[in-house]
């Protein structure tokens, strides 16, 4: 059968990518992606041409999803782009891209982005993205702009008091919630107790700590036993809540109990699971104090996010007017007056485009999320973590975030 063949050669790409993305992230790059693109395309163009034959198996609609999506993605024309940008930011050989060699090769990467998904028959790239992740373009930006608009108050009083610019932004955030250092692993094993979920899981996750590794990132080099998670040592409360938002990613993998397309992940589930974890660690691992100033950090945050959202959605149809569309829609936090090519410089806008939204996404599921579990169980988190367990990573890729969330967030009510 074509497609148990498909899957098979399809997910052996995938984790091989997968680890060659962990190895050049931990190590510095030290083998490029374009010969795993090349042979994952090659595998996607025949898939499509077999796509139609098997509509009615379970993971043909994910198949679909991932073929579409991946022809795009994964073209040499993009995908070679996409490589060379990516070793720009992350090659320890180099120093850091200036504007000046990084912004034609990000509008050049957003225009054929936009060719190749109208060739799928898409209106555009985020169309793309949108559809293939079983979201309605729309619905999410009315969910990101309501967002926005209830916090944007107060994000920029939060903004003015603590000095927040685009140049300083980590650095102060990290500054104005230092505590003593907290050993991750022990934090995880804490942090599952409370949740009541068993901490044998972790047998199955590598965690790597150091200075000079990114502030987090994870994935699976096979799921759920070989998945991998990498993070700076914890010394702030940002840092804290970051290690995390990373042990959600990790975790969905680690209880995922399906086999084949299944095992992969859309963007939006796996950082909903993220965004959702972090929010349960303020409720259960914190004090009042420190959790107060943890939930301002991440609604400020999630704001930035909604404008950085904004400004993408509107950069995909007018990239010629990236200057005026950047000062108006930071100049609601006040950074107008900002170098207005740093948009430049922001890998939400070349390596993991239309994806920025899905933070915001993730803290209106954690919320409601967090609300139906009261609801509905009480306020003992020690049985949370097995409800979350079992309606959300149980079924991998199975159901759609939305199908998984259908009872929790009423998604009808924006768009």
């Amino acid at each position: 059968m074509w497609f148990c063949e498909f899957s098979k050669q399809y997910m052996k790409l995938f984790f091989a990518q997968q680890k060659k993305l962990w190895i050049n992230y931990l190590k510095g790059y030290e083998d490029g992606l374009d010969s795993i693109n090349a042979r994952i395309y090659q595998l996607l163009v025949r898939g499509q041409k077999l796509m139609d034959q098997e509509k009615k198996r379970p993971e043909s609609g994910v198949a679909e999803d991932v073929i579409r999506r991946g022809l795009v993605d994964h073209h040499p024309e993009v995908s070679g782009l996409r490589n060379r940008i990516d070793e720009a930011f992350f090659s320890p050989a180099g120093e850091d891209p200036s504007l000046s060699e990084l912004k034609p090769l990000v509008i050049g990467l957003m225009k054929v982005r936009n060719e190749h998904a109208r060739r799928q028959g898409f209106e555009s790239y985020p169309d793309l993205v949108f559809r293939t992740e079983s979201l309605d373009p729309g619905q999410v930006k009315d969910m990101v702009a309501r967002y926005l608009d209830s916090h944007i108050e107060q994000a920029y009083g939060v903004i003015s008091k603590y000095g927040l610019k685009q140049q300083n932004w980590f650095q102060r955030l990290r500054e104005i919630s230092r505590i003593r250092p907290v050993d991750p692993l022990d934090l995880y094993r804490c942090l599952l107790g409370r949740l009541g979920l068993s901490t044998e899981v972790l047998d199955g996750l590598q965690v790597h700590v150091g200075e000079d590794l990114l502030s987090g990132f994870v994935t699976a080099a096979s799921v759920p036993d070989d998945v991998r998670l990498m993070i700076k040592p914890i010394h702030s409360l940002r840092q804290m809540t970051t290690a995390c938002h990373e042990l959600g990613h990790a975790l969905h993998h680690l209880h995922n109990a399906e086999q084949g397309l299944l095992t992969t992940w859309s963007a939006i589930y796996d950082e909903c699971m993220a965004v959702l974890l972090e929010r349960l660690s303020l409720q259960t691992v914190l004090d009042d104090c420190d959790r107060r100033l943890a939930e301002k950090i991440a609604m400020v945050e999630n704001v930035r996010q909604a404008i950085s959202f904004s400004f993408e959605m509107d950069l995909w149809e007018h990239p010629e007017h990236a200057d005026k569309l950047y000062r108006r829609h930071y100049s609601q936090i006040g950074w107008a007056e900002d170098s207005h090519d740093a948009w430049v410089l922001d890998t939400f806008r070349s390596l993991d485009p239309v994806y920025v939204h899905n933070y915001v996404i993730g803290a209106v599921v954690a919320d409601r999320t967090a609300d139906h579990l009261r609801r509905t169980l009480g306020c003992s988190p020690d049985i949370w973590g097995g409800w979350i367990r079992d309606n959300y990573y149980f079924d991998g890729r199975r159901r759609s975030l939305r199908q998984k969330t259908a009872d929790v967030v009423s998604w009808s009510q924006y768009g």
